[in-house]
């Protein structure tokens, strides 16, 4: 990011999609063309003066209690949802994932009894065997969703790195899980934390 290092900022080591800026009390997030910053309204009016300067933006707006005319309370960023209210900071991830994961298992229309994702499961010999070749991708696909998603939901992260140890050789025991996650998504689409 040539942009953000050319006015001072420096890439992280553990990802360089994440900035610090030298002098200024800047931290930054680059994902394609969105960017987010955190900082004080100086330091991030700098920052809106220089990207003007350089490209043709569009500034959303500005995370805060609510206290300032330009203070937003709620905004998305990468479709999650950040909320600014009384209790502090609150951060639900992206339920688009979950819905679908459950439209794909066709779980919409039906009702379920939700378990917790994770939870041992009886498997007989026929869980043992390999998951039918039309339906290998299809697992793939779903774990790797879920895989996005459960970055963002503490609820879910066992039980998808479980899922994701099969991704090479999908059982249909992985398949009764991965279902089973789907039942506990269906019944439990939204999380937040704060």
């Amino acid at each position: 990011m040539d942009f953000a290092k050319g006015i001072g900022f420096e890439s992280g080591l553990s990802s360089p999609c994440v900035f610090k800026h030298k002098t200024r009390k800047l931290l930054l997030t680059v994902h394609g063309d969105d960017f987010t910053l955190l900082g004080s309204d100086h330091d991030l009016d700098w920052f809106e003066s220089k990207i003007k300067e350089e490209f043709e933006v569009k500034i959303r707006g500005r995370l805060g209690p609510g206290g300032k005319k330009e203070e937003e309370q709620s905004i998305r960023i990468l479709n999650r949802i950040i909320e600014w209210n009384r209790e502090g900071v609150w951060y639900e991830a992206d339920q688009r994932h979950v819905e679908i994961i459950v439209r794909e298992l066709a779980l919409e229309g039906n009702r379920v009894k939700s378990e917790v994702p994770g939870t041992k499961v009886t498997m007989s010999e026929e869980d043992e065997l390999e998951l039918p070749a039309g339906d290998v991708n299809k697992y793939q696909a779903l774990v790797a969703r879920a895989c996005y998603l459960a970055q963002d939901r503490s609820d879910i992260q066992y039980a998808v790195k479980e899922l994701a140890r099969r991704m090479s050789c999908p059982t249909r025991g992985a398949w009764k899980a991965l279902v089973k996650l789907g039942k506990y998504l269906k019944t439990h689409s939204r999380y937040s934390y704060l």
